[in-house]
């Protein structure tokens, strides 16, 4: 206790009543002190707090009066967001600084919380800095009074938005000029959101299919044909599991049921939060583009049969050759069979080399439609080839090297075609000098797009066709205009410059690549690449000839207009057991088959006549009897012509040179 003895050390006024009240009221105004002074002390410690929060926060912060709009008190932060120093924008108010095109709506609602009307606002706004930029913000502003009072004060927080506007004004603008590409894009483009609904279509989907905005949009357009919906509902199911950009070829309807063929290409679009939300697809109508490359692989092989015809000639006349000296050997030989039956024995390898020569130039002119079926590529190289040695001369030595027996979806005319485009190329190129045509087939397994740069090719198996040739070779220049159209390095009038265009077309067609690699003088190496399959529900057919031909005793109509072929099939058949009944035209048959339809148990018939053809004297035999055999024969090779015939209920098709054997066999797998 404090000693208070200076009071007075009268021991008379210590004991009074009013010293007591005196020490008494003196030691309650030292609480008061000590109050005071631990009040001022927690208020230096809040101001110094307040002013280390205010002066060091990551946002704005200022103090206006609420009559002036001028600025009494800003933090740092928001000095360095508005670009004006603390000092500065003492002298300045809020208004002075915001942008004309805000001022208006910044005022409103400060008008209403001057009112009462609101007890905060929060805006978007910007402001302009000292040095003339424009800054983004998003301010937020309370009063710094009571409702029952007069406006004073009041609290701005100012957070710096600038680059999230400019990020949003970038996204709308990448938006925009994304909108304004699809909106121009020649091709159609849909995007689906997951459930298959369209939720956007370019105007380019309109123009080629002919669905409104308003038909498609937010519903389901049934325009993918039945046999293209198992594929594309691969490709749906395989976006769906995030493969991410596919491309196909396929078909589909315009709102008039006409077919399209299109290129189609699909990929993902992601939402924010990187889930697939739907897909984008593209649509490129490329029927034009198919007529066009159908006419330019016409406009081909024409010139490949051109190109051939005087190889083919010459081959032709070593064959004949052949037949000639064989039959003058066969007719002096006839006192000793022995040799007569070996001149015979070359008389018919002879046929066989001429009729394997006809297959070829067939394969060449076909004009089947595109059919891809899984396809033993080894097989066509080996016709090819012997095409090409057949065609080209001894001076160029063919080495062949097919090391796989893989199979491709393929069509089997096309990739004849572009063996032998390949190959007629290798000529043209050693045809002054002579050297070697290399045929070589392989798999290659790509696990990774840099195994070869530029394949451009999905990981996978794949088969490599090589054709390589010592010949002149192409400098840099050359290479890279290689395939275009037309384009050729022969003199005017020795080639279109067609050949390797189409061929780059086809394979394109089969989802491969071709490659060239060629220097001046060092010869030039084509490398195809054809994506394997598996050998699934194949059947593989080997002819196999057999000693003794099958025999009947069967009744044959036979109808040729041919009068050596119908002699000759005729003498076969009697040979082997059968009775037949010969007719050159197809009017004399069924007039001879109307009388007794019983009598025949077959009915073979020559598909190209005058008057009555083939199809039209097999049909009015059918007709009268629909369960009768009956056996079409041609040497034409078309694909379509043996669709038709099973269409009207021929039973088997026979290409010509009907060898006895083959005939043999086709007759009994039919009658027994």
């Amino acid at each position: 206790m404090r000693d208070y003895s200076f009071l007075g050390t009268n021991n008379n006024l210590m004991n009074t009543p009013t010293y007591d009240k005196l020490v008494t009221r003196i030691r309650e105004l030292e609480e008061e002190l000590c109050l005071n002074k631990r009040v001022l002390r927690q208020h230096e410690i809040s101001e110094k707090t307040y002013q280390l929060m205010f002066n060091q926060t990551v946002i704005g912060v200022a103090i206006c009066d609420s009559k002036t709009c001028e600025f009494k008190k800003v933090n740092r932060k928001y000095s360095e967001i508005v670009g004006y120093t603390i000092n500065e924008l003492s002298q300045l108010s809020f208004l002075e600084i915001t942008h004309p095109e805000d001022l208006e709506k910044d005022l409103h609602n400060f008008q209403l919380l001057l009112k009462s009307e609101i007890d905060s606002y929060s805006i978007e706004k910007r402001y302009f800095r000292k040095d003339g930029s424009v800054v983004w913000g998003k301010i937020t502003v309370w009063p710094m009074w009571r409702k029952d009072e007069d406006p004073s004060f009041h609290m701005a927080i100012l957070e710096d938005i600038t680059e999230q506007k400019q990020a949003q004004e970038e996204n709308a603008e990448s938006e925009e000029r994304y909108r304004s590409i699809m909106e121009a894009s020649p091709d159609p483009i849909v995007t689906y959101d997951m459930k298959g609904n369209a939720i956007y279509i370019n105007p380019a989907f309109t123009c080629v299919f002919g669905w409104s905005h308003d038909e498609v949009i937010g519903r389901k357009v049934d325009y993918v044909p039945e046999e293209a919906r198992q594929e594309t509902q691969g490709m749906i199911k395989k976006l769906k599991r995030g493969e991410g950009y596919l491309s196909f070829k396929t078909k589909r309807y315009d709102k008039n049921r006409n077919l399209i063929d299109i290129d189609m290409s699909f990929n993902v679009w992601k939402d924010k939060s990187g889930k697939p939300a739907g897909s984008v697809v593209i649509l490129r109508d490329v029927t034009e583009q198919n007529k066009v490359l159908s006419q330019l692989q016409k406009a081909q092989k024409l010139e490949a049969i051109g190109t051939l015809a005087g190889g083919i000639a010459h081959d032709f006349n070593n064959i004949l050759s052949g037949i000639f000296g064989y039959s003058q050997l066969a007719e002096m030989h006839l006192n000793t069979p022995q040799k007569a039956r070996k001149d015979i024995e070359q008389i018919q390898k002879a046929g066989q080399k001429a009729a394997d020569l006809i297959q070829q130039i067939l394969a060449i002119s076909r004009k089947s439609e595109p059919k891809k079926d899984p396809l033993l590529i080894h097989v066509i190289i080996n016709e090819a080839v012997k095409l090409l040695r057949a065609t080209i001369p001894t001076t160029i030595e063919i080495n062949e090297d097919l090391q796989s027996q893989a199979c491709v979806l393929a069509d089997a005319t096309k990739i004849h075609q572009v063996i032998m485009n390949l190959g007629t190329n290798a000529y043209h190129a050693m045809m002054e000098n002579g050297g070697v045509l290399s045929v070589s087939l392989k798999e290659f397994c790509l696990s990774n797009k840099e195994d070869i740069p530029d394949l451009g090719l999905k990981p996978g198996r794949y088969l490599r066709l090589e054709v390589s040739d010592t010949g002149c070779g192409m400098d840099s220049k050359t290479v890279k205009k290689i395939f275009d159209p037309y384009f050729t390095t022969k003199e005017h009038g020795k080639g279109t410059g067609l050949g390797l265009a189409v061929a780059y077309g086809i394979i394109e067609e089969h989802k491969g690549t071709i490659k060239v690699f060629s220097e001046p003088d060092q010869g030039t190496t084509f490398q195809v690449y054809l994506p394997i399959i598996e050998k699934k529900g194949m059947d593989n057919f080997i002819n196999v000839k057999d000693d003794q031909p099958l025999t009947g005793s069967e009744n044959i109509l036979l109808i040729d207009d041919d009068e050596t072929v119908l002699n000759a099939t005729e003498g076969i058949l009697n040979e082997l057991g059968y009775k037949v009944y010969p007719f050159k035209n197809g009017n004399d048959a069924f007039e001879a088959y109307k009388l007794n339809p019983q009598l025949f148990d077959l009915i073979i018939t020559d598909l190209t006549m005058p008057g009555m053809n083939g199809f039209e004297v097999s049909q009015k035999i059918l007709e009268l009897f629909p369960g009768q055999p009956v056996v079409l024969c041609t040497g034409l090779g078309e694909s379509i012509i043996r669709e038709k015939a099973h269409s009207i209920g021929i039973v088997n098709y026979v290409e010509k040179p009907m060898i006895t054997w083959k005939v043999a066999k086709t007759i009994r797998s039919i009658l027994d």
